[in-house]
């Protein structure tokens, strides 16, 4: 995982979006984790969280989650 993350900031243009897609990589990762130990299911995604990961937008965030 450490390599690809290396590889994946290497491939950006500026160290600012080096640092996006490494913090992007990271929140995918943890949240994944999540879902599969089962943490997930009384959360809710809102804001920009929402509309990155599931609705596929270019807006960056950090992770907007509410409990249901």
């Amino acid at each position: 995982m450490k390599e690809y993350l290396v590889q994946l900031a290497g491939e950006q243009s500026t160290p600012a979006q080096a640092q996006n897609v490494a913090r992007e990589y990271l929140q995918a990762r943890i949240l994944g984790s999540l879902q599969r130990a089962g943490a997930m299911i009384p959360l809710a995604f809102h804001g920009g969280t929402a509309l990155r990961f599931l609705y596929a937008s270019a807006r960056l965030a950090g992770a907007d989650l509410v409990g249901v």
